[in-house]
Formats: structure tokens, C-alpha cells, sequence
């Protein structure tokens, strides 16, 4: 694994990335009946600071550096959002394994 204090500021943004789609990924499984419902993944504290450090480094491209903070700003929105739905899911996904034919025929 990277260590996250010495990524760039575009690779910070795709781990985040795949942590969040992973997530969202292992939830629809669960709906499905194929493994459990993920908990919401909690946020890094540290993400803020290293995109910060990284982006007063001297002679950066501004308009890359907007785009990225935009973007982080969605990620990190979508990701908040799964504290909404994880019980939502989790009450789907026990509905779904009691009316499953399976657990019908006892």
C-alpha cells in the first residue's frame, strides 16, 4: 500500500476514488444477497492538510489545482452520503434474506 503522505495530489484523489466506488460497490452486492453491507467509510483527517501541503508547492497550475479541489469536494460529498444509506440498506438487505425462498422453506 502507498503511504497517503507522499502521494500527489492527483493520485490522492483517485485513492479516494476507489475507496469510495469500493464502498458503493459492496453495497450493491448486499442488496443482492452476495456478502454484508459495508460501514460507512469514516473521513481522513489527514486528506485536507495533504492536499493542502501539496498544493503550495511553488509554480502549480491553478486551474488544475481548482479542478482538483472541486472534485475532492464531490468525492468527498458522495462518500458522506453513505452514512445515510447504510441502515437504509442494511434493513434492505435483511428484508431481502427473509423473503429470500430459501428462508421461506424452514
Amino acid at each position: 500500500m502507498v503511504d497517503p503522505a507522499v502521494l500527489d495530489p492527483r493520485s490522492e484523489l483517485v485513492a479516494a476514488t476507489e475507496r469510495v466506488t469500493n464502498w458503493y460497490a459492496a453495497m450493491a452486492l448486499a442488496l443482492v444477497g452476495r456478502g454484508p453491507v459495508p460501514a460507512a467509510l469514516g473521513p481522513d483527517p489527514g486528506a485536507d492538510s495533504r492536499l493542502v501541503q501539496t498544493l503550495r508547492r511553488p509554480g502549480g497550475d491553478t486551474t488544475r489545482e481548482v479542478r482538483l479541489i472541486w472534485t475532492t469536494d464531490h468525492v468527498d460529498a458522495v462518500r458522506q452520503l453513505q452514512t445515510t444509506l447504510e441502515q437504509p440498506a442494511r434493513a434492505a438487505a435483511r428484508y431481502r434474506l427473509r423473503s429470500s425462498p430459501a428462508t421461506r422453506r424452514g
